[in-house]
């Protein structure tokens, strides 16, 4: 549904039918760097673990993408109505990507959706300002930074 080129030379995809985020690195390698079937493995629904919904949220629908000037990747998570980042940590081992963390940028309302929800609930949806995920968005397809910020196409809010 979306696709960046890196300054790395990679090409990332937001790959809608496969709910993940994919690169493709400068020799031709496609790679999953993150996914929906990632997230229901490291996820439990156990409260205590709930700290694993915001580390390891769920994928459904990606849409928009862009990247951050550090090499950060944000993409527009439609189906559970939030935008998301993947920090990126690079090793020299094989010049090989790998995942550090996928964070809430917005669209989640308040705190306590995160911390109470089932990971494998959607959060709430809807139209609310705020900052971060103090906010609320409805399927949200399109992103685009600028700077450190990030611009928000919120497709179903009018």
């Amino acid at each position: 549904f979306a696709v960046k080129v890196g300054g790395d030379g990679y090409v990332y995809v937001s790959d809608y039918g496969n709910h993940a985020i994919r690169s493709i690195s400068p020799k031709g390698s496609v790679e999953t760097i993150y996914s929906d079937s990632m997230a229901i493995k490291l996820q439990p629904d156990e409260p205590e673990n709930i700290w694993l919904a915001r580390i390891w949220p769920r994928v459904k629908i990606p849409c928009g993408l862009d990247l951050g000037e550090n090499g950060d990747i944000y993409f527009a998570n439609s189906m559970h109505h939030n935008v998301m980042c993947i920090h990126r940590k690079k090793t020299n081992q094989n010049d090989t990507l790998l995942l550090d963390e996928v964070v809430p940028v917005a669209g989640y309302g308040t705190l306590s959706e995160v911390l109470t929800k089932s990971p494998h609930q959607h959060l709430d949806k809807g139209h609310q300002d705020g900052v971060g995920y103090l906010s609320l968005l409805k399927r949200p397809q399109g992103i685009c930074m600028r700077g450190s910020e990030v611009i928000i196409a919120d497709t179903w809010n009018e």
